[in-house]
């Protein structure tokens, strides 16, 4: 398993609101822009963030809110 890489420190994460992590996308729409520029699948994103490729989806598409884990 690949190693989780934190971009932020989740004291951060905690206390950040949405439109402060995301601006003016939805937390779906961010997290599929930064997959797509990182050059990840969802089922690539998935496995390196331990999660299953239909539980990105439901991120991205909105349906499920984006964890903080994620964030």
């Amino acid at each position: 398993m690949a190693k989780k890489t934190l971009l932020v420190s989740t004291d951060c994460l905690q206390t950040m609101t949405d439109e402060e992590c995301f601006g003016d996308k939805s937390p779906g729409e961010w997290l599929r822009e930064i997959r797509k520029e990182l050059g990840y699948t969802q089922q690539e994103l998935s496995d390196i963030l331990d999660y299953t490729r239909v539980n990105i989806t439901l991120f991205e598409s909105g349906q499920n809110p984006v964890p903080h884990t994620v964030k």
